[in-house]
């Protein structure tokens, strides 16, 4: 109990000093510090290539923390459009794993991304007879990147669902056998690099990472994780960007 309640309390103690503020610490300033007083609006500094990966990050405030589904105290309703003028939020659907199947070209997760009634976390929890949510989606995306099966059963654990490394490891076994061809682009990656010295993204921007040693183990399996997150986070990136751009070229 002592655990939930301290992780509870940390995720309030990060509200009250991003959004609140508290004039007793240095630093946590709230919203109300960034509040421009001639038009009473808040200008956060975007960084568009902040990341390796170019994703994109947000500072003074940072407003990319505003809680989501779990707005508990309702802070999202602080912010207001102007007169004549709408809120609007956009999101790409499982857009990492679009990427990942656009990569990997592997034929049964683009078969179930093509359905306009698809829904490849349904499908994985159905092939595995799992839950959708934590099990089926905590696959999904832990698989995108090679994650082993201690970091598996660790995260289904935290989440409510007690799984040993040897479930976890069957879970990965598993997958690996449905999506092949996710465990082959990893690979294909790995091979890419120690070729060329570099992986090349989608948009042609390279990564490279120094000193891989290809006699160990744990050093190729980190390799592979660190080039599969940043080759499908950068596509996803990439794609957000562009897609901006179009919505409003001036």
């Amino acid at each position: 109990q002592i655990v939930r309640d301290k992780l509870s309390y940390n995720k309030l103690e990060k509200l009250q000093s991003v959004y609140v503020g508290d004039p007793d610490k240095q630093g946590d300033l709230g919203l109300e510090h960034f509040v421009n007083p001639q038009n009473s609006r808040i200008h956060c500094t975007l960084n568009t290539v902040g990341a390796i990966t170019g994703r994109f990050s947000a500072q003074n405030p940072n407003l990319m923390q505003l809680p989501a589904r779990q707005d508990l105290y309702g802070i999202r309703a602080c912010f207001h459009a102007p007169k004549g003028y709408k809120l609007i939020c956009l999101d790409y659907g499982q857009l990492e794993i679009r990427g990942m199947a656009l990569f990997s070209r592997e034929p049964r997760m683009m078969q179930v991304l093509n359905d306009p009634e698809g829904d490849i976390h349904q499908t994985t929890a159905e092939e595995f007879g799992v839950d959708r949510s934590p099990t089926a989606k905590q696959l999904n995306f832990l698989m995108l990147y090679g994650g082993g099966s201690y970091v598996l059963a660790e995260k289904l654990t935290l989440e409510g669902v007690p799984t040993t490394p040897q479930q976890a490891q069957s879970y990965v076994d598993r997958y690996n056998q449905i999506y092949p061809g996710v465990k082959e682009f990893r690979l294909k990656l790995l091979r890419e690099h120690r070729a060329e010295g570099c992986i090349r993204l989608w948009t042609g921007r390279t990564r490279t990472i120094d000193d891989i040693n290809w006699d160990s183990k744990s050093s190729v399996h980190k390799a592979e994780t660190t080039l599969s997150n940043n080759c499908i986070q950068a596509l996803g990136q990439d794609f957000l960007k562009a897609s901006i751009v179009r919505c409003d070229p001036c």
